[in-house]
């Protein structure tokens, strides 16, 4: 997991803010649900307090100047997660001693050091970006033998991600690579964790898209070299947008899913964890999920100019299927972490200091 980049659109809009059609109709079906309405309370409090805007700031100052001593501070943040995580959803529990791990985006590398805490005998195989392209150091010891880096950018292996013939025009088509580096061929666990940092410096194609990439890319790697039964930790966004249902509608199609939110960290944001358990990734379910996140990695990298409702032709009646399927058991998933935002945002101290008044700032704080 590279440094977390805090960002005002990380932490999630009120639902008076309305970015797309589909947001609309989500937001308008979910505040029928009590819990919702006083996390969406929150939230507008927050975007009207100009001592928010100064908070995340800060945060974000923080975290873009990241030295040795704050590096190492988020290593055992991510290692107390992982601890939070085990005691809530055993995602980190095998019967297998001997598990196989595959981190996506590894530095510094606090959950594949949890993992192994738990799992003594098991091994890591892991993907970071380089140091050199903006990536952070991993801070398990290399004399671990246990574990084995590979330094790269995960949103450029094209040929896992379903693309052979590279335009030549590209601005990026020397970057792209295919040859997987790793001999084994499906692991017990896989961590998907990266967060796209906006301080790196990008082509111009990916400043809007980076993210979508990055998420896309994991999905598809993971679901394509994880063991069947296998685990899934993927860190999401906004448990109230349409992506958001509808990616955890696909998983439920060939996965056993719990949401995870940590109480101590992170909590007045909109981030949470997905923990796929019993995954099938050879079902019909999964092959389809599969192919919807190849292609909206594809127009992320190679069609940018199209929005995700137009990439997949999204209409009124599948949102509103969707809802039908899986609304009712979507709030019961998401519900405890809206209660746990709701409460972190009405304990933070810069909530309670008398700033409610328009804000200054250009960009607003999106919680």
């Amino acid at each position: 997991m590279d440094l977390k980049h805090i960002s005002h659109d990380d932490l999630g809009a009120p639902g008076s803010i309305t970015v797309e059609p589909s947001h609309g109709m989500i937001q308008a079906y979910l505040l029928k649900d009590a819990v919702f309405q006083h996390l969406e309370q929150m939230k507008t409090k927050g975007w009207e307090n100009k001592f928010g805007d100064e908070h995340f700031a800060q945060r974000r100052e923080k975290a873009s100047t990241a030295d040795n001593k704050s590096r190492l501070r988020l290593f055992n943040m991510m290692q107390a997660i992982g601890k939070e995580m085990q005691d809530a959803t055993g995602a980190f529990s095998f019967s297998n001693k001997m598990i196989q791990v595959l981190d996506l985006c590894m530095a510094p590398g606090g959950f594949a050091a949890y993992s192994l805490q738990e799992n003594p005998m098991g091994v890591v195989d892991a993907f970071s970006l380089p140091e050199a392209e903006g990536g952070h150091p991993v801070l398990i010891p290399r004399r671990d033998t246990r574990v084995r880096v590979y330094f790269t950018d995960i949103t450029m292996w094209a040929g896992e991600l379903g693309v052979d013939n590279i335009p030549e025009d590209h601005p990026d088509a020397s970057k792209f690579c295919s040859a997987w580096p790793y001999s084994c061929k499906a692991y017990d666990l896989i961590i998907c964790d990266g967060q796209a940092l906006h301080t790196r410096e990008v082509a111009a194609y990916r400043n809007r898209t980076e993210q979508t990439r990055l998420i896309n890319s994991q999905l598809v790697l993971g679901i394509q070299r994880i063991r069947t039964g296998g685990t899934m930790i993927i860190l999401l966004h906004k448990p109230f947008n349409w992506r958001c249902v509808r990616l955890l509608h696909m998983f439920s199609r060939f996965s056993d899913i719990q949401l995870f939110k940590p109480r101590k960290f992170h909590a007045e944001k909109s981030s949470f964890y997905l923990v796929a358990k019993n995954v099938q990734p050879k079902s019909e379910a999964a092959i389809q999920a599969t192919t919807t996140f190849k292609r909206s990695w594809y127009c992320a990298t190679f069609r940018t100019d199209q929005s995700e409702e137009e990439v997949h032709e999204l209409r009124r009646d599948d949102i509103l299927s969707t809802l039908t399927e899986f609304g009712a058991a979507f709030i019961e998933l998401a519900r405890p972490l809206w209660a746990i935002q709701a409460a972190a945002l009405g304990e933070a101290s810069w909530m309670r200091r008398d700033g409610i008044e328009e804000s200054t700032s250009d960009n607003k704080v999106a919680y």
